[in-house]
């Protein structure tokens, strides 16, 4: 791919070489050619697409409406014979014949009788009826115009079957009973007593299938020339083939073998050998397939040899069946082919008028401006005491004035130029060894920050050092005195006491709190995938240990990673979910999530159904020692969310929050994803 760009790019770059050597002339016949030629070019495009499309359009509704008459016919006969076997199936005769047990009804007038109504009934109907039966109610063939059939069990056929256990006329699928390809359609209705309304057998027509093939045959007259029909059931055999006599009752695309298998078994299809049971033409399959009323049409390699080829597909109403008529795109657009044909010739008859009155006022126009360029090189030789021929007074004679006029200011401004270089050099010189200083300068103060940071940063632990020993003693000797001396103090003397302690060990948090802040501002970010659920779920493990008695919902969502260095954000949800479990202590439900918005992924939140506060405080909320609620409703130190800020500023990101009193607080934020990239970006 890199290859094939690199010699696309090249070769535009040669193109342009090319070009930039021309001519003005020979530009200028190249305008013209391109000017006059590139709108009967694009209306010749236009108009042929939507020649082509029309034509199309047009084509594939005449196929439409041939298929719907084909179903349409297809849909009538058989309609037409389950309702002719309905009414066949009332006749007396048949109905007292089926009434007598077997052996009674063998070798009597009646069943003479029936046999002649059932021959009469087989006249009626066309050259591919084979037979009209009676099967008892046991599925035994009592009578059939078929002789050869008479006494077979027919007991497992669909045929008797359906119309036994719903009591509906019944049309078959076809059905295949050796390898000839010869297939059948039976028609059926169950046959009732006449008292009882019991059913007592079964009146089933026999029809050679090819009966289909003369049905699809009549649609070819419909459509013209290069034109096919097809009749396929919903396993996609070809019940009728006009296209050639050699696919008629083939698969249109391989099944696996399970699926043949079962088909064969149920005399679904032939018994013939998978390779020629089927053809392999994916692309009509797929037409045939996804063919709905709304969207009936399809196109691509529609049969065996052919070219592309488009096609229009009917269901019928009666059975699984639908009905396609396919043509030859060739045969579609065979008179658009002829129209552009027709308009190629006339482009090539304009391109030679249009060549001929561009060579000529190419010409015309270029021979002025060919004065002004051999000018022009004299004057890029040095040479400025030439001035160009002003021949006319349309906009090349004016060229010429101004060019002549360019040519004398030019003279003049060289000779300025020189002592404004002279000047400007050594102006810039000066500003040079300004920014040396200033360099110098801003690397003495560099040098002198670093120190005051590291000097800073021993006075902090000097200080954290020296006040941690008074307040412990202070906890110490307050504890001792409470454990020793209980029995002497009141019960305010102890109260006094415990505040002693309290105040001691909350001035040792908060010496704590703001050494972590300080390391915060000085720490070197490393940088590093972190799995944010991953230590999410170590924080809220670590608060539920320490309460476990404490009933939260926690919700956590999965694969929540950014890149950051992993112990600042752990200081980070620390602080957090910390803070989500605190305000949430007094609710009976405390609901705690953290995950990512749907519409912005980049944007995570840890939301709490916890106390809430007034948003008119919220820009308090992120300052050093700042808090919205009594330390003794919520301990802690009030630098919490300071330590967030800072350590989300230090990832490049960004932390906000929005609350209502009594209704719990939501924090949003925000990361730099690429660890090589530093940035702040704005979210509303």
């Amino acid at each position: 791919m890199n290859q094939l760009l690199k010699w696309n790019l090249t070769q535009t770059g040669k193109s342009k070489l090319r070009l930039n050597k021309l001519n003005l002339r020979s530009k200028l016949i190249i305008a013209f050619l391109i000017v006059a030629l590139a709108p009967v070019a694009l209306l010749g495009v236009l108009g042929n697409n939507l020649a082509r499309t029309t034509l199309i359009k047009r084509g594939e509704a005449k196929l439409l409406s041939t298929a719907s008459q084909t179903a349409a016919v297809i849909d009538n006969f058989i309609l037409t014979n389950l309702d002719s076997i309905k009414a066949e199936a009332h006749l007396p005769d048949i109905v007292d014949y089926l009434s007598l047990p077997r052996h009674k009804r063998v070798s009597t007038k009646l069943e003479s009788r029936v046999l002649t109504t059932l021959n009469m009934l087989f006249s009626k109907h066309t050259l591919f009826t084979q037979s009209y039966s009676l099967l008892d109610r046991a599925g035994i063939e009592a009578i059939s115009t078929q002789v050869s059939t008479r006494g077979q069990d027919r007991s497992k056929e669909l045929y008797y079957l359906e119309p036994l256990q719903n009591g509906l006329p019944y049309v078959s699928p076809i059905q295949f009973y050796n390898t000839s390809s010869e297939g059948s359609i039976y028609f059926s209705y169950p046959v009732r007593h006449r008292k009882t309304m019991e059913i007592i057998g079964v009146l089933v027509i026999h029809y050679n299938a090819n009966i289909l093939q003369h049905f699809i045959v009549q649609s070819d007259d419909l459509t013209g020339t290069e034109t096919f029909a097809l009749l396929l059931d919903e396993n996609l055999v070809r019940l009728a083939d006009t296209s050639e006599r050699g696919l008629l009752h083939k698969l249109i695309i391989p099944l696996n073998f399970s699926k043949e298998s079962h088909l064969k078994a149920t005399h679904r299809i032939p018994g013939l050998s998978a390779e020629t049971l089927a053809t392999n033409l994916p692309d009509l399959a797929t037409g045939l397939r996804q063919a709905t009323t709304d969207k009936p049409y399809f196109s691509g390699i529609l049969h065996p040899g052919k070219t592309i080829q488009h096609g229009a597909a009917v269901k019928l109403r009666w059975t699984p069946w639908q009905v396609a008529i396919i043509q030859d795109q060739s045969f579609l657009l065979a008179p658009v082919n002829t129209q552009t044909r027709n308009a190629l010739w006339l482009l090539i008859v304009v391109v030679v008028v249009v060549f001929m009155v561009a060579a000529f006022v190419s010409y015309w126009l270029a021979r002025p401006i060919a004065h002004l360029t051999n000018i022009a090189t004299q004057i890029s030789a040095g040479d400025l005491s030439v001035r160009a021929p002003i021949e006319t007074q349309d906009d090349i004679g004016t060229l010429a004035k101004v060019f002549n006029s360019m040519t004398g200011q030019l003279s003049e401004t060289i000779d300025s130029l020189e002592y404004r270089v002279a000047e400007r050099t050594q102006e810039l010189e000066q500003k040079q060894q300004v920014l040396q200083d200033q360099a110098a300068e801003l690397v003495q103060r560099t040098a002198q920050l670093e120190a005051a940071n590291k000097e800073l940063e021993t006075f902090s632990y000097s200080v954290s050092h020296d006040l941690r020993a008074p307040l412990r003693a202070i906890d110490g000797f307050s504890l001792a005195l409470a454990e020793d001396y209980s029995e002497s103090l009141d019960e305010t003397g102890l109260d006094y006491l415990n505040r002693v302690r309290n105040s001691a060990q909350r001035m040792g948090h908060l010496i704590d709190d703001l050494l972590q802040l300080s390391r915060i501002n000085n720490r070197v970010i490393s940088f590093k995938t972190v799995d944010l659920t991953a230590l999410a779920r170590e924080v809220m493990d670590e608060l539920q240990a320490i309460d476990p008695d404490r009933k939260v919902n926690f919700s956590l969502s999965e694969d929540l990673q950014v890149e950051g260095d992993p112990r600042l954000l752990r200081i980070m949800l620390d602080n957090l979910l910390g803070n989500a479990w605190k305000f949430t202590s007094k609710k009976d439900k405390a609901m705690i999530t953290f995950g990512r918005l749907e519409d912005n992924p980049k944007i995570f939140f840890i939301r709490d159904n916890g106390v809430g506060f007034n948003m008119d405080y919220a820009k308090k909320l992120f300052g050093v020692f700042q808090r919205l609620h009594r330390v003794t409703d919520y301990p802690g130190t009030g630098i919490g969310l300071a330590t967030v800020q800072r350590i989300l500023n230090r990832h490049g990101g960004k932390i906000w929050v929005q609350a209502k009193e009594g209704d719990g607080a939501i924090f949003f934020l925000t990361f730099v994803f690429d660890k090589n990239e530093h940035y702040q970006q704005k979210y509303n």
